[in-house]
């Protein structure tokens, strides 16, 4: 749900994953590491709730889940998750560094600890217009969020202008460059 709401400029998918987000913290944490398991906490066909975190050719549910908060974090001002990504990294944090091929959603994620996402925020009337080139542009690490009307539940879209044609927005930590009304020097900029 967190890239289709990249894709589509739909906030209702974040929306969305914060409640599956919920639900996979409420149903299958390991209380003790902060892990996740594999298995809900009230199946009991199992003998051991099993909890992947080696990356192979899947990568592994925790990763994800690491990787989850960390963005669902910067989208909902979440304190407690971002803490959470950043206990499940450090956890690893010898093992990433020292076996890096078997941790590769891993080590991505470690490398967001260490230089952060680029938050990308699009508002106006013809915002949904400019999702398409924004993603043709490679731009790793980044959250890019668009919005046609203000939303309250979105931090990053907080103190925005909404009643203009177009603005565009690169952000990091919440703090924003001079807004650009202008989308060619905007892709310059970023």
């Amino acid at each position: 749900f967190i890239h289709l709401q990249e894709v589509s400029g739909n906030g209702n998918y974040l929306l969305q994953a914060n409640k599956i987000t919920d639900f996979v913290i409420e149903n299958f944490s390991e209380t003790d590491t902060g892990f996740f398991y594999f298995t809900h906490q009230l199946q009991t066909d199992v003998i051991v709730r099993k909890k992947e975190i080696y990356d192979g050719a899947v990568p592994s549910g925790n990763a994800i889940m690491a990787s989850n908060l960390k963005y669902l974090s910067i989208i909902f001002d979440n304190n407690v998750w971002l803490e959470r990504s950043i206990n499940m990294i450090q956890a690893l944090g010898n093992a990433i560094v020292k076996y890096p091929t078997s941790f590769g959603v891993w080590a991505s994620c470690m490398q967001l600890e260490t230089h952060g996402f680029k938050e990308i925020v699009v508002t106006g009337l013809s915002a949904d217009k400019y999702i398409k080139p924004l993603l043709q542009k490679y731009l790793p690490n980044k959250i890019l969020q668009t919005a046609v009307t203000e939303n309250d539940g979105f931090k990053l879209l907080a103190g925005k202008i909404f009643n203009q044609d177009i603005t565009f927005y690169s952000c990091k930590n919440y703090q924003c460059d001079v807004p650009e009304n202008n989308f060619v020097i905007f892709l310059s900029k970023i």
